[in-house]
């Protein structure tokens, strides 16, 4: 970019003779005009590279950079890198009670957000799960141990898990302090074996092997009947209360398929119950008492097993909520629709 600026030459008639032969007719004694341009000066421009650093995750950085794919999963024609709502093609910023959800019951959109304690929407930094309502942050882990980097795990809002050992670890305590509670994620599972764990709460024996003692957990499959279960118990597996459904959780394969489910626990200590949903639909039903506050609730974790024989979970987490209330079957419906992204809190 560049400004005009008039040049003044006052001739001599040496200098007339010169601009003469480049058509420029002029007198010894008048001034002359000409019309030039001198660059703007600005500020100097990072450098950008062309290519990326050997191991990055990209070999050109792309709009996104050299670490961060240049997803667009909801199809808008925004990178998820640019935008604060990454799964609502209609909305690029949250707003209101419904945050970054084109539902517009912002009844039903106030009493989610009233009763929400805990939402994780895997836009931390690194390997920090980041709570996006509270305090209670996570770290995310690989069990065993690996040289890949974890953080590539958590990008764009999503958090993708391996199945071959990555889960998080959220704190201690923090299940066992509820009375009613509601556990709802928004997940998109790849379907590995029988007993992943979407999450598992409590404590195991620490023995050989080493199996859960104290717990609650939700799995997508079972192997007694394929069904998802939600499992409860203060003594092992011979003293289990359960909720089974009849179906899995639905499986999405291949790179494409991408699109989450819904799925909620609802613990109901008041009324003594508990019930399992998927995708807005009451899919299992418990009439038993429990008691959260009878977890020891030192492995509160996402994707990996308190039963350490039990396979890691594969899968793609888009949200993950935990709710100081027994959510109603209206109000879990209704979460459904609004989809994953409603409780997201505006920008200041």
């Amino acid at each position: 970019m560049a400004f005009r600026r008039r040049l003044h030459f006052f001739c001599t008639a040496e200098l007339a003779v010169r601009l003469a032969l480049i058509g420029i007719a002029a007198t010894a004694c008048d001034p002359i005009v000409v019309d030039a341009f001198e660059p703007l000066q600005s500020e100097p421009v990072a450098d950008v590279p062309l290519t990326c650093e050997p191991g990055s995750l990209k070999t050109e950085p792309g709009i996104c950079g050299c670490d961060i794919p240049d997803d667009d999963f909801d199809g808008d024609g925004i990178a998820d890198c640019d935008e604060a709502c990454p799964d609502n093609a209609d909305r690029t910023d949250p707003t209101g009670l419904c945050g970054c959800s084109s539902y517009e019951d912002t009844v039903a959109c106030g009493e989610l957000r009233a009763a929400l304690r805990n939402l994780y929407t895997f836009d931390g930094e690194g390997t920090e799960i980041r709570d996006t309502r509270g305090d209670a942050h996570g770290t995310l882990l690989h069990f065993p141990e690996t040289s890949a980097p974890l953080d590539r795990m958590q990008l764009n809002g999503r958090l993708t898990l391996d199945g071959q050992g990555g889960y998080v670890e959220l704190p201690q305590g923090m299940i066992s302090s509820l009375g009613d509670a509601t556990f709802e994620a928004w997940v998109t599972w790849r379907g590995d074996d029988f007993w992943t764990r979407i999450f598992d709460f409590g404590d195991n024996n620490g023995g050989t092997p080493v199996d859960g003692v104290t717990y609650l957990f939700l799995t997508p499959s079972n192997a007694e009947n394929g069904g998802m279960r939600v499992a409860y118990s203060v003594a092992g597996p011979t003293e289990e209360t359960r909720a089974d459904s009849v179906d899995s959780l639905p499986i999405h394969i291949g790179p494409d398929d991408n699109a989450p489910d819904q799925v909620a626990v609802v613990v109901d200590r008041t009324n003594g119950s508990i019930r399992l949903y998927s995708n807005g639909v009451e899919s299992a039903f418990t009439p038993e008492p429990l008691d959260l506050s009878a977890i020891n609730d030192v492995n509160n974790w996402l994707g990996r097993s308190n039963y350490f024989v039990d396979p890691s979970l594969s899968a793609l987490f888009v949200e993950f909520r935990v709710y100081a209330q027994a959510l109603t079957a209206a109000q879990i419906n209704a979460s459904f629709e609004a989809g994953p992204g409603a409780l997201d809190e505006p920008a200041l």
